[in-house]
């Protein structure tokens, strides 16, 4: 997993449309977090990203 493909957006799913996710455009995968809003996905990114080793991310 590279967190570098990720990005956030409004879950498409009819069970869940109103969760956030984090997605990836390479892998076409979401990685397995529900966000109740925009900013609380983008605020998770982010402290993946900072706290990423980049060892097991590449």
């Amino acid at each position: 997993m590279r967190l570098d493909d990720y990005r956030v957006m409004k879950r498409p799913d009819k069970k869940l449309e109103s969760a956030w996710g984090l997605w990836s455009e390479k892998s076409q995968s979401w990685l397995d977090l529900l966000f109740p809003s925009e900013q609380s996905a983008r605020e998770a990114l982010d402290y993946l990203h900072r706290h990423s080793t980049g060892k097991d991310h590449q």
